[in-house]
């Protein structure tokens, strides 16, 4: 992790910072005037890099969640998940809200306000109520599931989905008949 400048052909100076991410390298251009400025960049950088708040690093793919659920619903396939209806219609929901958006750039302010859009839509299965906290947070764990696989194929370094708190769910009160017992 450093500092470096190169001397242009015109004279001018250009600054650079190296830093290191999950054992990868990156060296990134910075709109420095001088070594007290760049290193102050970089001081930032490694601070993000910390904090878990680095969203597009140099050279990363620029995938938008639309084209990463293509491939994630073959790979869900491919291990045999049972109930691939409800994947395929979690990811429908969440491709029509970040389908567009680079995975780099979801953030969780916005995965927070996904959480809460979702929580004041409407139910189709019980009129008058909206979805219920279970249901936002199937949606949420199917969200979060895509970036943790994305960050195992490298594709992304963050997951945004990392520390959202869930909402509370209550386990149903049932009767055990004696048959089940």
């Amino acid at each position: 992790m450093g500092v470096s400048k190169r001397i242009l052909q015109n004279g001018r100076v250009r600054w650079y910072i190296q830093y290191k991410v999950d054992g990868k390298w990156f060296t990134e251009t910075v709109p420095a005037r001088n070594e007290k400025e760049a290193r102050v960049m970089l001081g930032e950088k490694l601070g993000d890099i910390k904090h878990g708040r680095v969203y597009d690093l140099p050279g990363t793919k620029g995938m938008t969640l639309s084209k990463w659920s293509e491939k994630y619903l073959v790979i869900k396939e491919n291990q045999g998940i049972e109930d691939m209806r409800r994947v395929r219609l979690s990811v429908k929901i969440l491709n029509a809200h970040f389908g567009k958006r680079k995975l780099q750039e979801i953030k969780p302010s916005d995965v927070e306000a996904f959480k809460a859009k979702m929580l004041k839509t409407p139910s189709r299965k019980r009129p008058g109520h909206m979805l219920a906290g279970p249901t936002v947070n199937r949606l949420m764990a199917q969200l979060r599931n895509m970036y943790m696989v994305a960050k195992r194929e490298g594709i992304i370094e963050t997951n945004p989905v990392c520390g959202i708190k869930f909402e509370k769910e209550h386990g149903r009160n049932r009767v055990i008949t004696d048959r089940e017992f």
